[in-house]
């Protein structure tokens, strides 16, 4: 069971981090010196080396090379494909893989395992390891990320993360899992926990719902906000309250607990004041098991290791609560982003927006009719179009609402759309309200129908014949 030294050293930054892994199955075999040769020739790297000892297999061997002038370095190694196929059915997709691609893949003979330890930069460090698997098989059959719970992607995900300088995503770092009770119709209580943060040096992240769920609407957000914000700090803060959550009566905060408290905090949630700081927290001798999800009977050695449960802290009620408690808390919930993680998204946002641009123009307008108008996308009435803008309320330079907008008219620099969410701050814009906004405030834009979903992280996809045929 993790010690208390463990968290200390998460917090103090110097916890040991876990390796990086990929293994992916290429198109064709390769040979080392056919993965030499495509490193030497890749643009984005430099001062390209290569290491092999005799203690090593034969067809393994380190690379070091530079990246934007910061020393990387990576074990990789052939392999065998020998392995069972039950995974490409259970396993988390980052995109639609289709069965001939799953069945190249059991045909295959080759893997190659890529491993690097993340630098301090992980959202740069994932990047490189993303370009370092394109340089390698730019046309890969599929890739699992070990280290996110074998989370898939395949060659069309890869080539648009890496197409452009924008940095993937942040949830792209690792996965949740989800747990729930499946003894009665309606599940009374779930476990959230996520796989992949122990790459950065944090502990891994959790929450438990001891009450039904109306639907998972925030628990992926609320996740995302906290790791998001132990990113950008470049500290994993555990038991002291961050704002991060606005809801329309008040702002509320999050607090990180070891998962070897938090579970005596959910049977019994203590009084606020009363939680110790983590150099003085009492790990107890006895855990609660079998009694709700995520507790101790549910810990065999991959759930064991460092992780901290999130709970809710409201400056006005005197005792720690868990989160989504009722459906109508989690409409309510707005989660708050920081300066950074907003710039980026809009910068995103923008630099994508020809995608959506492209969508939106053929699916509000009548196709054409003739020979040049037959591969146009058929307008569909059923895609709903939303953009996020950034809005100034006030004199500072971060007092800006990010409202969402139905956009009606596309111009140039701006759109004319109706507001489809009640501000909290822009006393001067209502619901349901007709807009024009400059597209300079752009910060995130959705398109979605019932069977699909779409935004600046996964937008190629509409593009793809198997998705939109």
């Amino acid at each position: 069971m993790t010690q208390l030294n463990d968290y200390l050293a998460i917090q103090a930054g110097n916890f040991e981090k876990t390796p990086s892994t990929f293994v992916f199955t290429p198109k064709q075999a390769m040979t080392l010196k056919e993965i030499q040769k495509r490193f030497k020739l890749y643009p984005l790297f430099s001062k390209v080396r290569f290491e092999t000892n005799p203690a090593m297999p034969e067809t393994s061997m380190y690379i070091d090379f530079q990246f934007k002038q910061e020393e990387y370095r990576y074990y990789l190694e052939l392999l065998e494909r020998q392995e069972e196929e039950e995974f490409l059915e259970s396993y988390f997709r980052m995109e639609p893989i289709m069965e001939e691609t799953l069945a190249a893949v059991r045909q295959a003979k080759q893997d190659i395992y890529l491993e690097t330890l993340f630098q301090a930069d992980s959202m740069l460090s994932y990047a490189v390891q993303l370009h370092a698997t394109y340089c390698i098989a730019p046309d890969l059959l599929i890739c699992r990320d070990l280290s996110a719970g074998n989370k898939l992607f395949g060659k069309d995900w890869l080539g648009f993360q890496t197409e452009t300088d924008i940095m993937p995503d942040v949830e792209s770092l690792y996965i949740i899992h989800s747990v729930y009770d499946n003894e009665s119709a309606e599940p009374q209580s779930f476990w959230f926990h996520t796989h992949g943060l122990n790459r950065l040096g944090f502990a891994e992240v959790e929450i438990i719902i001891p009450n039904p769920l109306e639907s998972f609407y925030g628990i992926s957000d609320l996740i995302r906000t906290y790791v998001n914000n132990c990113i950008e700090n470049e500290q994993f803060v555990m038991l002291e309250p961050a704002p991060m959550v606005q809801t329309l009566e008040r702002l509320e905060y999050v607090l990180a607990v070891p998962w070897e408290v938090g579970l005596e905090y959910v049977k019994q949630p203590p009084l606020i004041e009363s939680i110790p700081d983590l150099e003085e927290l009492a790990f107890p001798s006895s855990l609660p098991q079998g009694e709700f999800l995520g507790d101790l009977a549910d810990r065999d050695e991959h759930h064991a290791g460092p992780s901290v449960l999130l709970f809710r802290a409201i400056e006005t009620e005197p005792q720690l609560q868990t989160f989504f408690q009722s459906f109508n808390e989690q409409q309510s919930l707005m989660f708050l982003k920081t300066r950074k993680e907003t710039l980026t998204m809009a910068d995103k946002a923008r630099n994508r927006l020809p995608y959506f641009r492209n969508i939106f123009e053929a699916e509000t307008k009548p196709a054409k009719k003739g020979f040049f108008g037959r591969n146009k996308v058929q307008a569909d009435p059923d895609y709903r179009f939303l953009m996020k803008f950034g809005i100034p309320f006030g004199e500072g330079e971060d007092d800006k609402e990010h409202i969402w907008f139905e956009p009606l008219e596309l111009y140039k620099d701006k759109i004319k759309g109706k507001l489809i969410n009640e501000p909290f701050y822009l006393r001067d814009m209502q619901k349901d309200g007709i807009y024009e906004v400059p597209l300079e405030q752009l910060t995130d834009w959705q398109v979605s129908s019932e069977t699909s979903f779409y935004d600046p992280n996964n937008v190629y996809q509409f593009f793809l014949p198997y998705t939109n045929s």
